[in-house]
């Protein structure tokens, strides 16, 4: 019988996950043995945690590997192993299990309180590699669709998450505001969370999530900030953020009791001794005010398209531990 693993540290593939689980439910796989796993590489030690997952699940059984790890290594190879990119996965797994006409496709699945807002992205960051399973395009889920996943939520499930690559990038493929989005949004009884935000997008967009915020519907915001330093942002291919509004803006928001947390990249190839000094100190500012940090350590894979030489193993790892420790 079929059954899935995951080692998730986003929403997004946590969703996809979900989103298996609750297709294998309704659908009769009993004839196939295997384990479908869902991986995730966030940072070095949930890459090192999935290929031990891989290597301990295939030795026993089939194992259908979709997620993350198929994109940054696809020439990394084990035995027992199908896999398969990111992009397209529910294809992929409907066409390996010859589903009969009776069943429904993985696609029609939608996870009841975690709604895709947008998926891709325009960016082009030296760091990512994701962008070669979910493409470079960005495809903003219309609001008409974004309207009928919510209406589909039972009555008592108040808080939902709204999940994409970059959530603050919603309309722009699709020509209309993000302002035209919270507008909708303020006309439904729910709360959001949004999820995986850019510190630009959520600066652009600021004004909006200040009129979610205030109607008591925002209740949690995550925004990838990578860096406190502009100079490392424009290595990074991000553009430059105002800190002092940044700062500004994050303070307005927990006054109304919103949950902020911010993620944030250690070792890149660009960063200095004493950038790193400055980013641990802005994280501490940070982490006084009650915000969540997260850190991650940034490792080449294939997709980023760093120009700098990377730290030292051992700099880096110290530069990791150090910015973590005072988060924690």
């Amino acid at each position: 019988m079929l059954s899935v693993r995951e080692n998730s540290a986003c929403n997004r593939r946590k969703k996809d996950a979900n989103k298996i689980r609750l297709w294998l439910s309704r659908n009769n796989h009993e004839h196939v043995d295997g384990v479908i796993f869902v991986s995730c590489i966030f940072n070095k030690e949930k890459e090192e945690e999935a290929r031990a997952i891989i290597t301990e699940l295939s030795r026993s059984q089939s194992v259908y590997l979709i997620g993350c790890f198929p994109d940054a290594f696809p020439k990394e190879e084990f035995p027992n192993v199908t896999k398969h990119p990111l992009k397209g996965y529910e294809k992929f797994l409907d066409t390996e299990f010859k589903l009969p006409s009776t069943l429904e496709s993985i696609e029609d699945f939608e996870v009841s309180n975690n709604i895709t807002i947008a998926i891709g992205c325009i960016w082009d960051c030296a760091y990512c590699a994701i962008k070669h399973g979910t493409g470079n395009g960005l495809t903003s889920v219309p609001l008409t669709k974004i309207k009928e996943d919510l209406i589909q939520i039972k009555i008592g499930d108040d808080n939902v998450l709204l999940s994409g690559e970059d959530t603050g990038l919603w309309g722009v493929d699709l020509g209309q505001p993000f302002h035209e989005l919270i507008v909708m949004l303020m006309t439904t009884r729910f709360l959001f969370n949004f999820d995986n935000m850019s510190a630009q997008m959520f600066m652009k967009n600021f004004d909006s999530f200040r009129l979610l915020a205030d109607a008591g519907q925002l209740t949690e915001i995550t925004i990838g900030v990578q860096h406190f330093n502009n100079y490392v942002l424009s290595t990074m291919n991000r553009p430059e953020i105002d800190f002092d509004l940044f700062e500004h803006n994050v303070k307005y928001l927990k006054t109304k009791k919103v949950h902020v947390r911010i993620y944030l990249m250690s070792g890149f190839p660009s960063e200095s001794t004493q950038h790193a000094n400055e980013q641990r100190l802005c994280a501490i500012k940070y982490k006084e005010l009650g915000i969540r940090i997260i850190v991650f350590d940034f490792h080449r894979k294939l997709g980023t398209t760093i120009l700098f030489p990377d730290v030292e193993p051992e700099e880096k790892n110290e530069r990791y531990c150090r910015l973590l420790s005072y988060t924690q």
